[in-house]
């Protein structure tokens, strides 16, 4: 659904969107380079979902842009205040929002502009305007927007399955065939599609991927929960999304001596796991090669192989999950 179809127009989706306390969403943007090495990116559109809501497009500059006038100070004031609204639904910290790689959105939404070229279509000519700031004369500047309370369905997936997601390349449209009931897959694709394929396009599947992450959250953190894993995402892993978005864009200086001492002192400890791995099982093996560490805990000290690891190609699973349920059943002198 257009968002300025919305009863009420845009202004009222606006006002629906700023009461929901959870929603899911997903940026439209094309990343540009300036000439002065500047990294920005250029907002086409956004994305947004809550609970038993249609996906709602947003339609950037169009969308931000009020009818009725074609005064360039006018429309200009109310493209402002309607932006303003925007970055202040994102920016509050009481409201979760998913969505699927949030380093990248996180990303976009510090350094976004739009087209002047686009502006131009909407009686917006930068040129009559005060108070902004255009790149190149190509872009303008808008307000950064910083996401609190974001949470990324790409990385609660790895933490849930970090064997398996580590293995693959992240892929939303995978992670909801393997994760979701083959019900609410189908749902969630019905839903963010669009009849015109033109629009699907033209959006590019920003509308899918919002209802996707939206249909995804509500069965992986329920998981999250199960496992004790909350804590993780929310005071560890999330908050240093934020963190790796500003490296990436501004990157980062290393003391290289200190990284040195800090290697030097993971080898050692490895080393030291190492032989005190070897002690335990009574022989020397590799603890870098799957078949091996099955070998020495199946064959060599014949531990009982936990139930559903049976299924590896050629030896039964020895990945994280399977582990801990080993743990339990092993000597005392293993299991500390």
């Amino acid at each position: 659904v257009n968002a300025h179809n919305f009863p009420g127009g845009f202004d009222g989706f606006l006002d629906q969107w700023s009461s929901v306390d959870e929603f899911s969403f997903d940026l439209h943007f094309v990343k540009r380079s300036s000439k002065l090495s500047l990294t920005i990116f250029e907002i086409l559109g956004l994305a947004v979902c809550w609970e038993n809501s249609p996906v709602y497009y947003c339609n950037f500059p169009k969308d931000l842009t009020p009818t009725g006038s074609n005064d360039s100070v006018e429309l200009w004031e109310g493209f402002r205040k309607r932006w303003s609204r925007i970055v202040g639904i994102m920016q509050q910290k009481s409201v979760k929002k998913t969505t699927w790689n949030l380093k990248n959105q996180i990303q976009a939404l510090k350094s976004p502009c739009v087209s002047c070229q686009r502006l131009a279509r909407l009686h917006l000519d930068p040129k009559t305007l005060n108070n902004i700031e255009v790149l190149d004369s190509t872009y303008v500047l808008l307000p950064p927007i910083s996401v609190y309370n974001g949470l990324d369905i790409c990385l609660v997936a790895w933490i849930l399955w970090p064997d398996e997601e580590s293995k693959t390349v992240p892929n939303l449209e995978k992670l909801v065939k393997r994760r979701l009931p083959s019900e609410a897959a189908a749902a969630a694709n019905r839903d963010g599609r669009w009849r015109n394929q033109m629009h699907k396009a033209a959006h590019n599947g920003c509308c899918r991927r919002a209802v996707q992450t939206r249909a995804l959250g509500s069965v992986l953190l329920k998981l999250l929960v199960s496992q004790n894993l909350s804590d993780l995402i929310e005071t560890v892993e999330g908050p240093l999304v934020n963190v790796l978005a500003d490296m990436e864009l501004w990157g980062i200086g290393a003391d290289m001596d200190a990284c040195l001492r800090a290697r030097h002192i993971i080898i050692t400890r490895l080393k030291e796991l190492d032989k005190e791995a070897y002690k335990l099982a009574g022989k020397s093996f590799s603890l870098n090669a799957n078949a091996d560490i099955a070998d020495i805990l199946f064959t060599h000290l014949k531990l009982p192989v936990p139930k559903g690891c049976e299924k590896g190609k050629l030896h039964p699973s020895t990945d994280k999950q399977c582990l801990d349920h080993l743990r339990g059943s092993t000597p005392n002198r293993l299991s500390n």
